[in-house]
């Protein structure tokens, strides 16, 4: 797919630091002794300064005391709705709502309370006790703030930062999760890698797409009911869901339009990294299970890229075990491995791949699995097709993922979770991507000879069962 022509699309390495906020800004002094973000109010026991992070987001100065919040939080003998914690830590319990899978009653706290700096209240919105649409002709749920049938406990949810002195103008919202409260600049975004693409027909709505990153989504539960704390308004809970929809608001990002209309969503997208990349410092997993752990990697490699994050792009780094998309895809090399499938270096899928290294489960790399195609690899389209157009591939760090997704798109395409919008862009984009210009060695790269122009051991992946000539 595609020679060695010099590619048009722009490099990732530039160097622009992101890590250093401008501090020559000064913020406006505001006071309030009340604040409310995404139908969420906050009520203080005096006046305080405030002021509103790059994504909309509210820092206020403390410490201080938040004496009502609205909805009230409520705790009838033991049944808990709008729940609220601070600096959760990645694990299976949390004090939001006792309907959820995991409520631990003993991580309830009661208002007043106190908030010094370096706090991030996290404070959430119960959906109402019955039901009232139909998700997919079978699972009962409620209606989300764009009229689409969800499931789980909590509508919306909303984060309050409380600093020791007001951040710098531009200042990303520090992750949710833990006690490291980094503060990333918008100023630093290197939008200039944002190409302006001619979308394929139905491209969707930035504004939209926008208005949906804007709703945190807490994702710091592990395994398959880590969607009955994400909340509805939010992107999409069910993991195959997720991965779509922020694959679909990344690649929205590479269409011809203006930055003005652009910048907005970037900002989110962003965000959306920083959450994620501080819940995986904190211990976050999520790992291989069903169509429940994709989509939390592209997100952390996206931020790092536009801001030029050393740290976030070192998240290749990380045990292969802590996101799905990189446990489930490898490559078939050791003919002497117990499930070697027969073709040498061919990439391949397999549900737990990377959880059975003693080769003792033959399901859990078995490529009949229909989680294979209708929940990981139709789903991952738009992110992997993002992270080729801004040459992500050496910070995703797993070239087995990008080859296998190649292979999946030239000989099967069809599954549950898809994108129409964003396969079409697949057919209209994908063969004209430069990979000699990658960073990575692509499996046209490797297994090329030269004399014969053929690829060894694979017929149809990467190149059509040929390769260009120059790779």
């Amino acid at each position: 797919m595609g020679g060695c022509s010099t590619s048009d699309l722009p490099s990732t390495t530039e160097d622009k630091d992101a890590a250093v906020v401008d501090t020559s800004i000064p913020e406006p002094i505001r006071l309030t002794q009340t604040l409310t973000r995404l139908g969420i109010t906050w009520t203080f026991d005096r006046e305080v300064r405030y002021g509103e992070f790059a994504n909309g987001d509210y820092w206020v100065v403390g410490p201080l005391s938040v004496v009502g919040v609205t909805p009230v939080p409520t705790n009838n003998a033991g049944s808990v709705r709008n729940g609220f914690d601070v600096n959760p830590m990645p694990g299976d319990t949390h004090p939001y709502d006792s309907r959820a899978s995991g409520f631990a009653p003993e991580k309830v706290t009661a208002l007043p309370l106190l908030l010094s700096a370096g706090a991030s209240l996290v404070s959430t919105v119960s959906n109402p006790e019955d039901r009232n649409c139909d998700l997919t002709g079978q699972h009962p749920g409620f209606t989300d703030f764009q009229g689409a049938c969800n499931t789980g406990s909590l509508k919306v949810a909303a984060v309050l930062t409380v600093v020791a002195t007001p951040p710098p103008a531009g200042s990303f919202r520090p992750a949710y999760t833990g006690t490291d409260k980094r503060l990333y600049s918008s100023l630093a975004l290197r939008e200039n890698l944002l190409p302006r693409l001619a979308p394929a027909d139905n491209a969707p709505d930035l504004a939209a797409l926008e208005q949906r990153m804007t709703r945190v989504r807490l994702d710091h539960k592990p395994g398959w009911t880590a969607q009955d704390i994400i909340p509805i308004d939010a992107v999409a809970g069910y993991g195959a869901g997720m991965v779509r929809d922020l694959g679909v608001a990344g690649l929205a990002l590479t269409i011809d339009k203006p930055l003005s209309e652009k910048r907005g969503l970037l900002i989110q997208m962003v965000q959306a990294g920083i959450d994620l990349f501080g819940t995986a410092k904190n211990g976050g997993s999520w790992y291989a299970d069903g169509g429940h752990g994709s989509g939390r990697k592209f997100p952390i490699v996206f931020a790092g890229t536009m801001l030029n994050d050393p740290e976030m792009l070192a998240i290749s780094t990380t045990t292969l075990g802590q996101f799905q998309e990189d446990c489930t895809t490898y490559y078939d090399d050791d003919p002497t491995y117990k499930y070697y499938y027969g073709v040498l270096g061919m990439p391949r899928w397999g549900i737990r791949h990377c959880q059975d290294t003693e080769g003792t489960r033959p399901d859990y790399h078995d490529e009949s699995s229909g989680y294979r195609q209708c929940c990981n690899s139709q789903s991952w389209v738009a992110q992997t097709l993002t992270m080729r157009l801004l040459k992500m591939e050496v910070a995703w760090g797993h070239q087995a993922y990008f080859d296998y997704e190649d292979r999946f798109m030239q000989t099967e395409a069809n599954g549950y979770w898809s994108s129409a919008w964003a396969d079409a862009m697949w057919v209209k984009y994908r063969p004209t991507l430069d990979l000699c210009g990658n960073g990575v060695r692509d499996r046209c790269a490797i297994g090329c000879n030269p004399a014969t122009q053929t690829v060894s051991g694979e017929k149809a992946i990467d190149c059509g069962g040929s390769c260009p000539k120059g790779c």
